[in-house]
Parts: structure tokens; C-alpha cells; sequence
């Protein structure tokens, strides 16, 4: 979330120089260049900020960074349970509300 919050935050300059810029255009008036190198730059921060989103956002689905140990995956169906030893097919067994 907090990758999200710095690539709006980045982008609120950029943003704000271009609808300027496009007013001056719609004005008649030439815009100022001279701020294109840093808009550049803001860009493959936010680029790169993506990325790095990305990334941790598919390691916390695989769970990593996560404390303890990995939950067991539960079987699709209460019968179906591969090793009826394990502690997902027992507390289906003993669950009200088993697996149809």
C-alpha cells in the first residue's frame, strides 16, 4: 500500500505540469520545456515502483513473509482426503461444516 501512496504521490507534479502545459498550447502560447527531465525521471520512479509492486505482491500471495508455518491446503471434498492422518482432514471430520 505504501508503494501505492508514493507512485500518486509522484505523480501529482507531472500531472499538474502537463494540464498546464496544455493549457498554454490551447492558448496560443509555447509551454515551458524545461521541466521535461524531471517529469522523466518522477517516471521510471513510479515505473520502477510498479515493479517492485508487482513483485512483492506475488511473494506475499506465495506466501512468503508470512509468520509461522504455511496453512495445509484443504482437500475439495471431505472423502477425498489423500492422508486422512493430517490435521485438515481431521478437523473436516470433525467440523460441522464439512466440505459437501
Amino acid at each position: 500500500m505504501a508503494l501505492l501512496g508514493l507512485v500518486l504521490v509522484l505523480e501529482v507534479g507531472p500531472m499538474m505540469t502537463l494540464i498546464g502545459w496544455r493549457r498554454r498550447l490551447a492558448g496560443g502560447a509555447e509551454p515551458d520545456t524545461a521541466g521535461a527531465a524531471r517529469i522523466a525521471l518522477l517516471s521510471r520512479m513510479e515505473t520502477a515502483a510498479l515493479v517492485a509492486m508487482l513483485v512483492l505482491a506475488t511473494g506475499m500471495a506465495r506466501g512468503f513473509g508470512s509468520c509461522g508455518a504455511r496453512p495445509h491446503p484443504l482437500p475439495v471434498r471431505s472423502g477425498a482426503c489423500p492422508d486422512p492422518s493430517t490435521p485438515s482432514c481431521r478437523s473436516l471430520r470433525r467440523s460441522r461444516h464439512a466440505w459437501p
